[in-house]
């Protein structure tokens, strides 16, 4: 597949799209484009994931601590040396992945330390639903993503979202839509002494609701403002 030039854009209000030329090559199942990920991971060209038969609903029966080994048995599988970098808003995602508007479930990234090639794993429900791998090109970011050790993650998705919901900020959300979809994402940057939970709302995932330190559950700024 021949390297293509992506450029800045802006999706739903956040930037999603970094400037950079990447290669991809087919995983057991999926195929696509994408770069190393500013906010969310770009994504360009043809993708097909495998669909399962995981329970109707979010496919977030799961929390991310939860079904995080299901994806980390198929990144060791991609390769050893595989390390966890983090959880992006699985909304964006799918946008980027050129999807319809599907159970949203949770995006793992990995990270081979020695190529620096890139997988994203999608896990629905209790299964893998699809995965990608990426050859990004070495980009200047004004921060480093860091790997993320799980054992430092004390509090799970749930924690944050039931957190921003007893705030009144939370509740004044909540009263004014009830369908609320939220979205998550999990990230370390070397800035960051712990990894960071991101609280967002679908409908503007421009804007983090809340910020988290996921070892103390702490209010933190966001980390990719």
């Amino acid at each position: 597949m021949i390297a293509r030039k992506l450029c800045l854009v802006a999706l739903s209000g956040l930037l999603l799209f970094l400037s950079a030329s990447c290669q991809a090559e087919q995983v057991p199942t999926a195929e696509t484009v994408l770069s190393s990920p500013l906010r969310s991971p770009v994504v360009t060209g043809k993708t097909s994931l495998t669909e399962t038969n995981a329970a109707m609903g979010d496919g977030r029966s799961l929390s991310a601590k939860e079904a995080f080994p299901i994806a980390e048995v198929h990144a060791e599988f991609w390769n050893s040396r595989a390390v966890f970098i983090g959880i992006w808003p699985s909304r964006a995602m799918q946008m980027n992945l050129g999807q319809p508007p599907g159970r949203l479930g949770w995006f793992y990234q990995f990270k081979d330390t020695a190529s620096g090639d890139e997988l994203f794993v999608q896990v629905l429900d209790q299964e893998l639903h699809g995965s990608t791998v990426a050859h990004p090109l070495v980009e200047e970011l004004p921060y480093t993503f860091q790997p993320i050790d799980l054992g430092k993650v004390r509090f799970d998705s749930s924690a944050i979202l039931a957190q921003y919901l007893d705030t009144e900020d939370g509740k004044a959300h909540l009263s004014q839509r009830q369908d609320v979809e939220w979205d998550f994402r999990l990230v370390q940057v070397n800035a960051s002494p712990n990894p960071v939970w991101s609280l967002f709302d679908v409908q503007n995932l421009g804007r983090s609701l809340l910020s988290i330190d996921a070892a103390t559950g702490k209010s933190v700024d966001d980390p990719l403002p």
